[in-house]
């Protein structure tokens, strides 16, 4: 490749990260403007406990009636009444929160609570008194609450405590009143707090906070103490954040957007490739029909849903800048112009009401559109009918924001006028303002040369409004009414999971599902995006749709890898055997075993860069231009030649084995003289010049050995048959393997999750396919492989299998890393007896199609290499068996089948919206 070559498309992706860097600042924007509505939107009026039982749809009424029975009580105490919210971690890693006041002995609160009342009313009683925090979306496993009498002293103290699984994400606390809050994490780090409440002091791992103001929020950003948002990077700078802190104070967290970008863009490194690829690779790459047209459609939609799920949670760290900056003059000015009084916190971040509106608008007509059988580039005729129902929708989602704005408002006669004013316009500005970047994204879009339609984005800017109002509804202590708390993010969820299945469905059958198959699929989809953690099974809230999202990234990375495998399956004789299909043909192998060594393919696993330089080398050395015109005389021999080039093949391999013998005689017969030592001599070098007699073959301006012309080729010209056959040795071969990492990753990660399917299968499938997709691409190309045997090639496959992981352990500037070298040493003496035995057995395949048996592996190989395998197959074997004797299953599967990281986490707005 010149350099010229070299040098544009190396332009080429500078281009295309340029584009796609403004299409985030875009989204950052969009989802900045969503959370400026709902700053300036009303609060949900609470059901006042002096007045008529509540009748809404969104309310409990029982549960309403409970907390004003509660509340009557509290209210009895004095006003100045100091709640404690103490929380910590303990020895077993879990969260204990302890909440207590202290009220006279003769109140009802301390009567009732000694009568055992609360623990029959808990949620109630706990709303009541302190407010419910929430912990990531989890609520506490609570104790029966307790009082507590010194003797001799007239006051009571009212304890409740529980303990709750320590999560990274939201963590939330509101005020009832007077409250001190003492928090310590030892195991986790405070990333961000977002509050109006006094801060007595802050570390990293621990908070000490008061308030005297009732309904006052104090949200808490937690992460894990190892978490690194930008995973790997440049030595010396932990992350994008620190490149971007001196520029000012919210900088870093722009760096926390751009470092999440990094880290998804590594994650689908592979499949990225290969929509590069198709701009400038060779046919079949490029074509605009046929089944990998097909895998190039999909692979962008699912590159773009995976860029969003990574990202969006990132939008979130920057929406506090726009509540905690607004002084409170300028509160007083919006409550006095909008007629209402405007919320002091978002209860959602802009950016996850952004991906709601996502997954029920965009995402449902951009798996209707991958299934048009036509063009989906060729502009679509829309009829006057369906341009008005479009048009008549989102006038009425506009209009019913607008509704709800006023519902929410509690409007009085004399500002009702004024308040419907108010109401109209922000929701028409709202859905102006991401109707200009939408446009202004699609214009980017193909500019970039990307497909991205109007019509979606333009329909998510009209529904966006009535989503940010529907989220911005929540009732004391944090949570949604049960009927919206339910029912938003289940239909989101239920609407993911079932776009995610229709598609993988299409992907595979190439066929769309019938209305009756999406009918009984529904209740599948409910249960699978239900959160079945014990923590917060019945407590789904918005916040858990980023884990649910995460886990379907991953199921989509699957739905590749089978959109892969169809593609594949297509036969291509149609390409040919010249010089020019066999580019092509050399091109898709690049992409597609650098897809599977990098270890991108699930979309879950965050690769370094150095995995991936190291990956994309190897693949390229294991695809050498050179071998292409070797491969297409390989492949236009008849099957005369081809038989002809293996009996030479075997006979010179049998002469040389049989060279040292005579050598032994000829200088054994030196001492009988002649004529027996010329005899013998003389047999000696005709054996020699017999064994290596038959010289290469030159065509296409290259030479072309026996061993590569009877080899080089399989079993058959078919790719598809070739890879079918190493698909099926390679599940054999690596079955042990497989088994043993299946058993530690379900020793190591239990599939505890709130997603338990989802979690089993993009836990386990990577860990089924990987063994049998290195064999699936090494019959598919064989052929256009370095090396002229079957053993030669696995061999350089191994290459590509075992330098990203080793160069990995070498790079990595993390000192534990350096304890994995075990797992690194067992892994490449397992893929070196994967490799040789897939080598040998193709090789074996070619002797037995000609009738010949597997020892003749002798003559064609040198003893040595079967020497090495058997000696492989011993050491792997006996090493297996000690590590599981003396440590389990674990170090197998150590850094080798890495569980997927956590994408980023929740941004650090208020858990409200739960």
């Amino acid at each position: 490749m010149n350099r010229g070559v070299m040098g544009e498309r190396i332009g080429l992706c500078v281009r295309q990260a340029a584009w796609l860097l403004v299409l985030v600042l875009l989204g950052a924007l969009a989802s900045l403007a969503v959370t400026g509505f709902l700053l300036v939107g009303p609060q949900a009026p609470l059901q006042e406990c002096s007045g008529p039982a509540a009748t809404s749809l969104v309310q409990d009424a029982g549960s309403d009636d409970r907390r004003c029975a509660w509340e009557r009580a509290v209210e009895e105490i004095s006003p100045d009444a100091m709640r404690r919210v103490d929380i910590k971690e303990n020895r077993d890693g879990a969260t204990e929160v302890r909440l207590s006041i202290v009220v006279p002995s003769d109140s009802a609160l301390a009567q009732d609570t000694a009568e055992g009342k609360a623990a029959d009313e808990l949620i109630p009683f706990l709303a009541a008194v302190w407010g419910v925090p929430t912990f990531d979306g989890a609520q506490p496993e609570w104790k029966v609450p307790v009082v507590m009498v010194a003797q001799g002293s007239p006051q009571t103290e009212v304890v409740l405590s529980g303990t709750v699984a320590t999560h990274p994400g939201d963590w939330g606390f509101y005020s009832k009143g007077p409250t001190t809050l003492q928090l310590s994490v030892p195991t986790m780090r405070l990333r961000a707090v977002t509050t109006t409440w006094h801060v007595r002091s802050q570390s990293a791992d621990s908070l000490s906070a008061e308030t005297r103001e009732p309904g006052l929020l104090l949200s808490v950003a937690v992460v894990s103490e190892d978490a690194k948002p930008a995973g790997y990077s440049l030595p010396g700078v932990s992350s994008a954040k620190e490149l971007l802190s001196p520029l000012g104070s919210y900088a870093p967290k722009a760096g926390d957007v751009l470092t999440a970008l990094g880290r998804a863009l590594l994650a689908a490194a592979g499949w990225v490739a290969l929509l590069l690829a198709w701009r400038v690779g060779p046919p079949p790459l490029g074509e605009e029909a046929g089944s990998l047209y097909r895998l190039k459609r999909i692979t962008g939609a699912v590159v773009l849903v995976h860029l969003a799920i990574w990202v969006i949670p990132w939008f979130g760290t920057l929406d506090p800048a726009l509540g905690s900056g607004v002084p409170r003059w300028v509160r007083d000015d919006l409550s006095e112009l909008l007629g209402w009084e405007p919320v002091d916190f978002a209860p959602l971040s802009g950016a996850l009401v952004l991906l709601v509106t996502a997954i029920l608008v965009i995402v449902p007509r951009l798996v209707i559109a991958l299934m048009r059988e036509d063009d989906t580039e060729a502009p679509v005729a829309r009829s006057r009918r369906r341009t008005a129902g479009l048009g008549l929708a989102a006038a009425g989602a506009l209009a019913a924001a607008t509704a709800s704005l006023l519902a929410l408002a509690d409007p009085h006669p004399q500002e009702a006028a004024s308040r419907v004013l108010a109401a109209v316009l922000l929701s028409l500005v709202l859905a102006v303002i991401l109707a200009v970047l939408a446009l202004y994204a699609v214009a980017v879009a193909r500019r970039a040369g990307w497909d991205i339609g109007h019509p979606s984005l333009l329909w998510a800017a009209a529904f966006a409004p009535i989503v940010a109002v529907g989220a911005s509804v929540h009732s004391g202590g944090g949570e949604l009414p049960p009927l919206i708390r339910w029912s938003g993010p289940l239909l989101a969820g239920t609407v993911m999971v079932l776009a995610t299945g229709v598609l993988a469905w299409w992907a595979v059958t190439g066929s769309k599902p019938s209305r009756v198959g999406l009918f009984l699929a529904v209740p599948a989809a409910v249960l699978l995006a239900l959160a079945w953690d014990q923590d917060v099974l019945g407590r789904l809230g918005w916040w858990d749709l980023h884990e649910l999202t995460r886990q379907l990234d991953g199921i989509l990375g699957l739905v590749l890898v089978a959109a892969a495998v169809k593609a594949l399956y297509v036969p291509v004789r149609s390409l040919g055997t010249g010089t020019r299909a066999l580019r092509g043909l050399r091109a898709l192998g690049i992409v597609l075993m650098f897809i599977l060594g990098s270890g991108t393919f699930s979309l879950l696993t965050i690769p370094s860069p150095v995995t991936v330089g190291a990956a994309a080398l190897m693949v390229w050395v294991l695809f050498p231009y050179g071998q292409i015109r070797r491969a297409a005389v390989v492949l236009a021999q008849s099957r005369e030649e081809s038989v002809g080039a293996l009996n030479d093949s075997v006979r010179m391999g049998t002469l040389r084995r049989a060279l040292p013998a005579l050598r032994k005689n000829a200088h054994a017969t030196v001492a009988d003289g002649p004529p027996a030592d010329i005899r013998a001599l003389g047999r000696l070098r005709s054996v020699e010049r017999a064994s290596y007699d038959v010289g290469p073959v030159r065509a296409n301006g290259v030479s072309v050995r026996a061993h590569q012309r009877a080899f080089g080729a399989y079993i058959s010209p078919e790719p598809w048959k070739r890879a079918t056959r190493t698909a099926a040795s390679a599940a054999v071969l690596g079955a042990p393997g497989t088994l043993l990492s299946l058993a530690g990753a379900v020793v190591s990660a239990g599939f505890d999750d709130r997603h338990p399917v989802l979690a089993v299968l993009t836990t386990a499938a990577p860990i089924l396919l990987t063994w049998v997709g290195f064999g699936l691409l090494y019959g598919y190309f064989f052929p256009v492989l370095r090396g002229e045997t079957g053993l030669s090639k696995a061999l350089w496959m191994w290459g590509v299998m075992i330098v990203p992981p080793v160069l990995q352990v070498v790079a990595s500037r993390d000192p534990s890393h350096w304890s994995s070298w075990t797992g690194t040493i067992l892994y490449g003496l397992q893929a070196l007896t994967f490799a040789m035995s897939l080598g040998l057995f193709a090789d074996a395949a070619v002797l037995a199609a000609n009738r010949m048996r597997a020892a003749r592996l002798v003559d064609i190989h040198n003893l040595g290499f079967i020497t090495a395998w058997l000696s492989s197959v011993a050491v792997a074997l006996a090493s297996g068996v000690a590590t599981v004797i003396i440590g389990g299953v674990a170090p197998f599967v150590l850094d080798i089948f890495p569980e997927a990281p956590q994408a980023p986490e929740p941004s650090a707005s208020p858990s409200a919206g739960r």
